[in-house]
């Protein structure tokens, strides 16, 4: 039998951005690993949207722009006071709905749609406990603390263009204020962009270490209603775990 150091060493060589040969590679080998531990791997296909990963980098760009567009509107004591909130506040929302259909997958951008699976391990019992990790590797540019960086970007920037526009109702703006508004939303804008998809990730950290621990666990447990859960395309939005989830509760119907 091949050892869980010898999998790992395959597993972890292979950039697993989801829905590409190589992440179909190190499932087949997790596949072989759990079945040699006498597991029975179900493999629950699912197609995804990659573009769903641009969902975030557009949002910040269009914040941007309209940051762009709404600098005139406050810095203008010929427009009425109430044309940047206007202005700002539909179009935000615009913005949010745009960039939500792309995060949810209902529109593609022109990317074809990916194939990835979960695998479902179990021994016989119906699973009550489940050890779960994902085996797909981060398909952005960002790590997570930058992601959370952005994020925090992105809603400062908000906070304090939606105050600003707020303010114009009182009376005209500084044009610190002004400054301090456009260098937020252009410098969130940035930082969001970084997100793009552009993954060839090894993944030692977060979905390979979780990998890693959850066959030891495999090889450890003993008690026949433990499943393991192996989920794919995580890093473009949970996407294997949502399948999951939802056939699950069908199931239970």
């Amino acid at each position: 039998m091949v050892t869980l150091d010898q999998t790992a060493r395959q597993i972890l060589a292979l950039p697993r951005e989801a829905g590409t040969p190589e992440a179909a590679m190190a499932r087949e080998l997790v596949t072989r690993h759990l079945s040699a531990l006498g597991y029975k791997v179900q493999v629950q296909k699912f197609s995804f949207t990659p573009a769903s990963l641009r969902a975030f980098p557009i949002f910040g760009a269009g914040l941007g722009g309209l940051a762009l567009v709404l600098l005139p509107f406050l810095a203008s004591s010929q427009l009425p006071a109430w044309a940047p909130l206007a202005l700002w506040l539909p179009g935000l929302l615009a913005l949010a709905v745009v960039a939500g259909g792309i995060g949810l997958g209902w529109v593609p951008l022109g990317d074809a749609p990916r194939e990835d699976a979960n695998l479902i391990a179990t021994r016989g019992a119906p699973p009550r406990r489940w050890i779960v990790a994902h085996l797909d590797s981060k398909a952005q540019g960002h790590s997570m603390a930058g992601r959370l960086i952005a994020v925090w970007a992105i809603g400062l920037a908000i906070g304090v263009l939606t105050l600003l526009s707020l303010s114009r109702l009182t009376g005209p703006l500084s044009p610190i204020w002004l400054a301090i508004g456009a260098v937020l939303a252009l410098g969130a804008g940035t930082l969001a962009g970084r997100g793009r998809l552009r993954g060839r990730s090894l993944g030692a950290r977060d979905n390979g270490t979780g990998i890693v621990a959850a066959l030891a666990a495999a090889e450890a447990a003993s008690d026949p209603s433990v499943g393991i859960l192996i989920t794919g395309a995580e890093e473009f939005g949970l996407v294997g775990a949502r399948v999951f989830a939802r056939l699950a509760e069908i199931s239970r119907k």
